[in-house]
């Protein structure tokens, strides 16, 4: 299914696996656990891909840190559900890029997971967590 969530930005969702439904979607102050392969223009290889981090990306919908249009691509996403989010310069980092990484004017795609917080790690037998 594909949407346009404002003009200029699409989102394009993929279920799978199946949503959980009993996790209501996202919304602002939620607390979301993501994997992501993010990507400059059409370029084949991702400059961000969270599975090769130790753990997915932790962020608070309305309190992070991250580009505008991320933020509104990730409101809605359900436990289990997969989106690829198209996002505009204009919601993106614009005409300034970052560095090297993202050129000036480069529209972004996000394929993003919305998974399970991550287990805790017990660091020692005497760790109870």
């Amino acid at each position: 299914e594909l949407v346009d969530i404002q003009p200029g930005i699409t989102q394009h969702t993929n279920v799978q696996p199946t949503p959980n439904t009993d996790t209501p979607p996202a919304r602002t102050g939620d607390t979301l656990h993501l994997h992501w392969l993010a990507f400059v223009n059409d370029h084949p290889t991702p400059f961000h891909d969270t599975r090769a981090d130790a753990q997915p990306a932790t962020l608070t919908l309305g309190q992070s840190p991250v580009i505008r249009g991320l933020e509104l691509g990730l409101r809605g996403l359900q436990l289990g559900e997969s989106r690829t989010i198209t996002i505009p310069p204009y919601l993106a980092y614009g005409s300034r890029g970052v560095g090297s990484l993202i050129p000036p004017n480069a529209t972004l795609t996000y394929r993003v997971s919305r998974v399970s917080p991550p287990a805790p790690i017990k660091n020692s037998p005497d760790d109870k967590r």
